[in-house]
């Protein structure tokens, strides 16, 4: 598994719970229904498959993170 390098800190003042922080960044992002959202299933989402040359796609991703490559998606 690959890591992130930064941490989001997020300071502030109010009592919110995780969960509500979690609801208040998805609606800034434009995610209305926080609920359906959070459990989504994987029939809820097309093959990645499906895309043009996503074998040679992964191919080079493995290739890239062997290397120690950046990765510009």
């Amino acid at each position: 598994m690959i890591l992130p390098k930064n941490k989001w800190i997020i300071n502030y003042e109010n009592n919110y719970t995780d969960n509500e922080i979690i609801e208040i960044l998805h609606r800034i992002k434009g995610i209305d229904d926080y609920i359906k959202y959070q459990n989504l299933g994987f029939k809820d989402f097309y093959d990645p498959y499906l895309f043009k040359d996503m074998d040679k796609v992964i191919k080079k991703i493995k290739l890239s993170i062997r290397n120690d490559e950046k990765i510009l998606i």
